[in-house]
């Protein structure tokens, strides 16, 4: 009888995915379609934990020459084993990863953190490969004779030029330093690294130098945004940027047939109960699905977080119970430079708030941005879309509809939403007081506690009037502390009968089976300064019986118990709060 296969959740080994019988999703189909339509030298971006390191590691065990011997072990059963192209070990394979060096000292420290992890790297290949291509020991010290990382790579392609050794360069995480280098030190810190004289900088302008010689004669490049990038290189000029073209939007991720088979593999070998299949791929599409890296392609599910979840459920026989793997989580800090500048809110939460509640905006999609221009609404957006926090929805013409892809997403940039608030209005917040509250609601079914709360808190904060004072930024309030928790679905301006419920709290059940079934339908008015002193109509009683009239109207094609809320706010007070039967 077979093995059970394992879940490889946090696994990036190709080898050791297939050596130690752990499942693998089958993406070599890609190799084929790389070597075809691709080039020589391509970039490919992607979210975090979306499968980059993975799939370049079967890259780089395909094309190793001195891996030739391992073809039939580690590839049988897989499509390029009954198809495989010319290239096929072709190839001696050089590769940088540029995650996991050290940025948390002094300028001088990152740069010898960065030119160790190339030496060693250099050091393995030259190890590897020194028997084939007769290297010497006087090269490899004609190579490392200088402390200099860019000069060390110089060096290499300079010698490897003379023994005519044209290899394959895999850089994955490519821009994971220079990213940290911004979020631990700030602008001028990137900045001195990535533009002018900058030591990464001045790297990749020698990794160009070799693909001009063709000592490098393939190069592929992972990482997660254009932003390095643009600043290492003056824009794409290495290669090319396949990263949104539809022959290679499913090569990472999961696809919705890819998932069945997972799923459906665990029910076989009765790991998973049949009876369970559609709540697990209920929740999965619901928390997972729906990024779209080319219009018109096919949706895709995060493949970390599907292993996360999949993970659990098969080592504890429940589904977890936090749909958010923490190592997905976007670090606060990668975004704080971007939404906030001396504790003050700018032009970008204000792009971010309009996604997050689903208003209508259309964006030109850029491919290409420096740090200089991040605070242009295209720009911010587009860096949201390659950090997956956002996705492509529709397109019309040259611009682009973005959407919140999937509810964990949602729940973590409502919660950046809600840490950037509370930063820049100075809010004292008491989360497990809060949580209690939640809990209260989900159970007890008592709303008003929770909704007071949150509005003594909005009311409380003295700064950023512009961003947070405005009917949108009560709403963007209320949603931001809404989404918190994981008893409720929370959605703004859904489509009912004709009209768009502000807000509507649906009950996770699927998580929480023992909570109340109860769904909460509120309709927010903002009530102006020049409401108030119109002396003919009193508004609060026009906004509070147009809220009902709308309520009732919402309600007719809503199925089970149906909590209808009005709330009218201003820019000093909550006016009326109430539940309307």
């Amino acid at each position: 009888m077979e093995r059970l296969k394992r879940i490889p959740y946090g696994e990036s080994n190709f080898e050791k995915i297939i050596q130690n019988n752990y499942y693998f999703v089958d993406k070599s189909e890609f190799i084929k379609t790389i070597e075809e339509f691709g080039g020589a030298y391509l970039i490919f971006l992607r979210p975090r934990r979306f499968g980059k390191s993975l799939f370049l590691s079967m890259l780089e065990h395909y094309y190793d020459i001195d891996r030739k011997n391992q073809f039939d072990e580690l590839f049988n059963g897989l499509w390029i084993h009954k198809n495989p192209t010319s290239l096929r070990n072709l190839y001696p394979v050089l590769k940088f990863n540029f995650s996991g060096i050290p940025t948390d000292g002094e300028q001088e420290l990152v740069k010898l953190g960065f030119y160790s992890s190339v030496k060693n790297s250099l050091s393995f290949f030259i190890n590897k490969y020194k028997e084939r291509y007769k290297i010497t020991e006087s090269i490899k010290k004609y190579i490392f004779n200088s402390t200099d990382t860019s000069i060390m790579m110089k060096n290499f392609i300079a010698k490897m030029h003379e023994l005519n050794v044209r290899y394959y360069l895999l850089i994955d995480e490519y821009d994971n330093l220079a990213n940290n280098i911004l979020i631990e030190h700030g602008e001028n810190r990137y900045k001195s690294s990535t533009q002018g004289g900058g030591f990464l900088r001045s790297f990749f302008a020698v990794i160009k130098n070799g693909t001009d010689n063709r000592t490098i004669e393939r190069l592929f490049i992972t990482g997660v945004s254009p932003l390095v990038l643009s600043d290492v290189t003056s824009g794409f000029n290495i290669g090319d940027n396949i990263s949104v073209s539809a022959s290679f939007a499913n090569m990472t991720g999961f696809t919705q047939n890819e998932l069945q088979g997972l799923v459906n593999y665990y029910i076989e070998q009765n790991e998973i109960e049949n009876t369970k299949k559609t709540e697990i791929l209920k929740d999965m599409k619901d928390w997972y699905n729906s990024y779209l890296f080319c219009v018109g392609t096919e949706k895709l599910y995060n493949s970390d977080m599907v292993l996360y979840y999949l993970h659990t459920y098969l080592r504890d026989k429940i589904k977890p119970i936090n749909m958010l793997d923490e190592n997905v989580r976007t670090d606060y800090k990668k975004l704080k430079f971007l939404i906030t500048k001396a504790k003050k809110l700018n032009g970008n939460f204000k792009a971010l708030r309009n996604l997050l509640e689903e208003r209508d905006e259309e964006y030109e999609f850029v491919k290409s941005f420096s740090i200089k221009e991040i605070e242009d609404d295209n720009n911010f957006v587009s860096f949201l879309y390659y950090l997956g926090l956002i996705t492509f929805n529709k397109k019309r013409g040259l611009f682009y509809n973005f959407i919140v892809p999937n509810r964990v997403i949602k729940k973590m940039l409502w919660g950046f939403v809600e840490k950037s608030l509370k930063e820049a209005g100075g809010l004292e917040f008491d989360s497990s007081a809060y949580g209690k509250m939640f809990n209260r609601l989900g159970y007890d079914g008592d709303l008003f506690p929770l909704l007071n709360y949150i509005f003594d808190r909005f009311y409380n904060a003295v700064s950023n009037r512009d961003f947070i004072y405005k009917e949108a930024g009560v709403k963007g309030f209320l949603l931001a502390f809404l989404n918190m928790s994981y008893l409720y679905k929370v959605s703004s301006e859904r489509e009912e009968n004709k009209g768009y419920i502000d807000i509507i709290l649906e009950p996770s059940l699927s998580l929480f089976d023992d909570m109340r079934p109860d769904n909460y339908i509120i309709e927010l008015k903002y009530i102006t300064k020049e409401d108030l002193e119109n002396k003919k109509t009193n508004m609060i009683e026009k906004y509070k019986n147009d809220a009902i009239k709308q309520l009732a109207r919402y309600e007719k094609n809503l199925v089970g118990s149906i909590h209808k809320i009005v709330i009218i706010a201003g820019n000093t007070k909550l006016y009326f709060i109430e539940e309307i039967y």
